[in-house]
């Protein structure tokens, strides 16, 4: 009778365990080979491109046999999309959460004062995918520039080209 009723408890118990939602967190882009870049501490911020890449954190866990689906969106300043991806979760289907994503697109339009650009995610079988909003879907706002070369970089390069310059008229002179 005893082992009746645990067998009735475990299995009403099992029966009400569920899942954590999945969302999405630490959106960031990746500059510089590895400083990163918080888009949601940081809208509008200026990235340097024209390639720029991008992780997210999938955090949550799956109920037993379940999947979900993360899209992203990529668009230009007029709302246009440029580019879509869509990453199956659990990751190459065995790599659950928590994983992190990386993904990259290609800006078709960089200036030097910024282009710009929105990057949209959503967990389409989630609600509240992005718990630091709490919406289920979160776009977000940046502008990607043509990077400047540095001022030191461009001193060196001609201090080196006049100084040749000197060198090859000296030499006409003789």
């Amino acid at each position: 009778m005893k082992l009746l009723i645990v067998l009735f408890v475990l299995i009403i118990s099992a029966a009400s365990i569920k899942a954590d939602p999945l969302t999405f967190t630490n959106v960031v882009a990746i500059q510089n080979g590895n400083q990163t870049v918080d888009l949601f501490s940081n809208p509008n911020t200026i990235l340097f491109g024209p390639n720029i890449t991008f992780t997210a954190t999938i955090n949550g866990s799956l109920p037993s046999g379940g999947s979900d689906t993360l899209a992203i969106t990529f668009r230009d300043g007029n709302g246009n999309v440029i580019n879509s991806q869509v990453v199956a979760i659990p990751l190459l289907g065995v790599i659950p959460p928590p994983v992190s994503v990386v993904f990259s697109f290609n800006a078709p339009t960089v200036s030097f004062a910024g282009t710009p650009y929105t990057l949209t995610l959503n967990l389409l079988n989630s609600t509240s995918d992005f718990p630091q909003a709490g919406v289920d879907s979160y776009t977000f706002s940046f502008k990607a520039a043509q990077p400047v070369s540095e001022p030191t970089a461009l001193l060196m390069f001609a201090s080196a080209s006049s100084s040749l310059l000197l060198l090859k008229k000296r030499k006409r002179t003789k």
